[in-house]
């Protein structure tokens, strides 16, 4: 029986628009090579979303870095600017949280400037029972810690657990925890492979 289900944040209950964020810094003046060198890098988000640095040695790193020469408050700004609802998830997730048959986590490889803003301002999220956000666990997707520790810490079964990502590594990792997987690509087919797993677990 289908008890958990677990969901990604990025592109799969919001879009992710990185090509804004990219835009708005290039018109403070920075050059592409230079915003592709920091931005284009996995190390810098890997470290930001994994915890390792804090919110204010990221944004020096950002100031050494670029040069920017935008207040910090408005780079936090155009940071957090990069996302937009997916409508059709809204419905189903604040449908299902209605329903309240499941058990609704949400686990993201994310920092605190961007799931706080997502909080703020698509309140389908707050439907969720439990936020496993990287930057506080200290690790990332697609970690096997990650998925053990949330498995452990919320006391979910494996086996009665379903996972949500858009990334094929993510649900792998997710499928050798034990867990079912759907991989999102869009809303249509996501729906199809859910009714499919509701029969099936």
């Amino acid at each position: 029986m289908l008890k958990n289900i677990i969901f990604d944040l990025g592109n799969v209950l919001v879009n992710v628009h990185f090509d804004k964020f990219k835009e708005k810094i290039l018109e403070t003046g920075v050059s592409e090579e230079t915003f592709k060198t920091l931005f284009y890098s996995k190390e810098l988000k890997d470290q930001f979303e994994s915890g390792s640095i804090s919110n204010k040695e990221f944004l020096q790193i950002i100031k050494n870095k670029l040069g920017i020469s935008v207040p910090q408050k408005k780079f936090i700004e155009i940071f957090s600017d990069m996302f937009s609802e997916i409508p059709e998830m809204q419905r189903f997730i604040s449908k299902i949280a209605r329903e309240n048959k499941y058990r609704l986590i949400l686990l993201s490889n994310t920092n605190s400037y961007h799931f706080n803003y997502i909080k703020r301002n698509f309140p389908y999220i707050k439907h969720f029972n439990k936020y496993a956000l990287s930057y506080k666990l200290k690790m990332i997707k697609p970690s096997s810690l990650i998925f053990d520790t949330v498995i452990k810490r919320y006391k979910l079964k494996a086996s009665e657990t379903l996972f949500v990502d858009d990334l094929e590594e993510n649900c792998a990792a997710a499928g050798q925890a034990g867990m079912k997987t759907i991989c999102f690509k869009d809303y249509k087919s996501f729906k199809e492979e859910f009714r499919k797993i509701q029969k099936i677990i």
